[in-house]
């Protein structure tokens, strides 16, 4: 199977035959670029699988080569370099063919594709990916149609993908019981100040300012600065932060946005993203004059979560981290 390359590193085969998928289940790649390095990584992804490419047609042929295919388990979009008003024409009959077809539908594009991506397939889709390595693609082509659903899943990509859950469980935990003001302590938070635009929520807890929070995550990011990044990737909680600090400044966030907050590869943002969705602490927000725009929202549990740790912090007279 895929190796994950460490930065710097080239991302390698290891094992050409492992078969993550049942023997001959058919592809169709649509590809902005057909022979671009985004189309190649798909064609390996696919073949490592042990599935079948069964054609590779241009994006601009995309809706026709769907409509007169007879036989298909599953699209690939390889969107990086596409025309973005070609984009937008054409990504909704894809999605509305495949599924038409109970075929899986996996989507990856760059940053300047992801946001149209994930706001017009982000419920069609099974993946879509964010500049993604052959790995990632392998991994979205080897999970089953229902995406918690384990048993066809490598050993180790089973195993992160439950830690992945579990934290996120947690979080949602944690989040929502300090959310109860009984569950805070009995000071204020960074002393009796009060700023001009801080405010009271229910249980008389104190809202942070977008400043207070903005600089907890300056402060995250310094770290990186003397230890290596990876070493204390936490992306759900950067995202949290991220949103919570956005939405005290009363500004939307763009899926791409929130991916460069999460200090972590692109794809793994959006993994992360989709299971915070799923945990009941994002909600996704159309963009009523744009339609290939979505933003990402915290929901009423997971502002709550945040307005009580904070408060908790402060009234500890500990420092927000």
């Amino acid at each position: 199977m895929f190796r994950q390359a460490a930065a710097g590193e080239t991302l390698v085969l290891i094992d050409p035959d492992q078969s993550y998928q049942k023997p001959g289940e058919l592809f169709l790649l649509v590809a902005a670029d057909v022979d671009g390095s985004a189309a190649r990584a798909s064609r390996r992804a696919v073949e490592a699988s042990g599935a079948r490419i069964g054609g590779v047609t241009p994006l601009s042929e995309a809706v026709d080569r769907l409509g007169a295919q007879a036989a298909l388990d599953g699209v690939i979009v390889a969107a990086e370099g596409a025309d973005v008003e070609l984009l937008d024409r054409t990504i909704d009959s894809i999605g509305l063919l495949a599924r038409e077809r109970l075929a899986r539908l996996i989507a990856h594009g760059g940053e300047r594709e992801i946001d149209l991506l994930w706001a017009r397939l982000g419920g069609v889709a099974q993946a879509i990916l964010l500049d993604p390595a052959p790995i990632d693609i392998a991994t979205a082509i080897a999970l089953p149609r229902q995406r918690r659903a384990w048993h066809d899943v490598s050993r180790d990509e089973e195993q992160r993908l439950r830690q992945l859950d579990a934290e996120v469980a947690r979080f949602a935990q944690t989040l929502a019981r300090l959310s109860d003001p009984e569950a805070r302590g009995a000071a204020s938070m960074f002393g009796e100040k009060r700023p001009d635009d801080a405010g009271e929520v229910d249980g008389g807890a104190r809202v942070p300012t977008a400043a207070e929070v903005r600089s907890v995550i300056r402060a995250r990011r310094l770290r990186d600065a003397h230890f290596p990044p990876d070493l204390f990737a936490d992306p759900a909680w950067d995202m949290l932060l991220d949103l919570y600090a956005a939405e005290l400044e009363h500004r939307r966030v763009s899926v791409s946005s929130l991916c460069i907050a999460a200090a972590v590869p692109g794809t793994t943002a959006l993994r992360w993203i989709g299971t915070m969705m799923d945990a009941g602490l994002f909600e996704r927000h159309a963009d009523q004059h744009d339609r290939r725009r979505a933003y990402v929202a915290l929901t009423d549990a997971a502002r709550a979560g945040l307005n009580g740790y904070f408060d908790a912090v402060g009234r500890a007279g500990l420092n927000p981290a």
